[in-house]
């Protein structure tokens, strides 16, 4: 669609117009799910009061564990303790199965080999084309820090290479001060490929692990004509 809408601009202005109503809904996601003062952590709230459980412990529920707290059942300290560590959802058959701790660590590792290589050049899909140079700034945020993310944008550099698992509003002004945008996930549709190409920087989408293999403060060549990246100076 992306490489439609640069004859059609019928198809352009819908983009345009996608791009408002996912950015929205994002938005309103985020007021939901994220941060201080979201529904999520209210409802967290509630229920660990009625319960007499942590919010932090309530996090590592599922929710069909959630729901077991009204037959009086609570997880074992045990295995919260186990989440901390790892835990991975594998499905078979249908039927859904969950391993925690070291073994659940292990199973994850798995598809963490390659990053363990000292590897200096990484490769990615081109959202937008282009070529430069900078120091690495990772975006990584969650439940757990969302509050903090107006920090971690003031602390990133001006030229810097903004590097997350994928990118959306909350992220602009990061994108504006960045001289290239690298992601985890996305495709020529996802916010960072829409946002570089308005800011006329480069960006590499679908890149599977980078926020593994890249570290704060590596010196990087973005390449993205090529669709790759390499590490000049390891921080």
């Amino acid at each position: 669609m992306f490489e439609h809408s640069k004859k059609d601009e019928k198809i352009k202005e819908n983009i345009k117009k996608f791009e408002a109503v996912k950015n929205n809904g994002r938005e309103f996601l985020n007021k939901i799910f994220l941060g201080s003062g979201s529904y999520l952590e209210k409802i967290i709230q509630l229920i660990g009061n009625k319960f007499s459980i942590k919010p932090t412990e309530l996090m590592s529920y599922s929710c069909s564990e959630l729901l077991e707290l009204y037959n009086k059942n609570k997880v074992d300290s045990g295995k919260l303790n186990n989440r901390k560590i790892a835990f991975v959802f594998q499905a078979n058959n249908g039927i859904l199965h969950v391993q925690e701790g070291q073994e659940a660590r292990e199973i994850a590792m798995t598809f963490l080999k390659d990053s363990q290589n000292k590897t200096t050049e990484l490769k990615g899909v081109i959202a937008n084309k282009g070529y430069a140079k900078g120091h690495v700034k990772i975006m990584s945020y969650g439940f757990e820090n969302f509050d903090k993310l107006s920090q971690l944008i003031e602390e990133m550099q001006k030229g810097d290479v903004l590097v997350a698992e994928t990118t959306s509003p909350e992220l602009l002004m990061a994108c504006k001060k960045a001289s290239a945008i690298l992601t985890d996930q996305g495709g020529l549709m996802s916010h960072a490929a829409i946002v570089s190409r308005e800011l006329g920087i480069p960006c590499l989408v679908a890149m599977g692990n980078t926020t593994e293999l890249l570290k704060n403060g590596d010196y990087v060549e973005v390449d993205a004509n090529n669709g790759v990246i390499r590490i000049l100076k390891k921080k």
